[in-house]
């Protein structure tokens, strides 16, 4: 899963769903 930082704002649950799933997840800083 990528996400950038205003993913992390908006999506904060669905990355931790993501988390959960041992899904890497990729925060990208200019999205």
């Amino acid at each position: 899963m990528k996400a950038s930082i205003v993913d992390l704002r908006y999506k904060t649950n669905d990355i931790l769903k993501a988390l959960d799933r041992n899904e890497s997840v990729t925060v990208l800083y200019h999205g």
